[in-house]
């Protein structure tokens, strides 16, 4: 089974800006809305690959990002969450 790393933020402000800091980073990264499995933040996410949650993880910890919400395992299409962090 695929997958995905989906992370929520409470503004779509800190969803835009977490997208931006991603790709410069050159990790690869979509905005999407947030599946109802997961129901919390802004109602915007990004999805990110699993493999990349080191990097992920540094990112969240810089004070920009303090309105994190969560960060989701979850099936591919988002629809069963696997595990939570934060």
């Amino acid at each position: 089974m695929n997958e995905v790393l989906i992370v929520s933020f409470r503004s779509r402000t800190l969803v835009m800006a977490f997208q931006r800091a991603l790709r410069e980073k050159k990790i690869v990264c979509s905005v999407i809305s947030t599946p109802a499995a997961i129901a919390q933040g802004c109602g915007l996410s990004v999805l990110v690959n699993p493999v990349d949650w080191g990097q992920v993880r540094a990112l969240l910890k810089e004070p920009r990002f303090s309105g994190f919400a969560g960060a989701y395992l979850a099936s591919a299409d988002g629809s069963r969450i696997i595990d939570k962090w934060g």
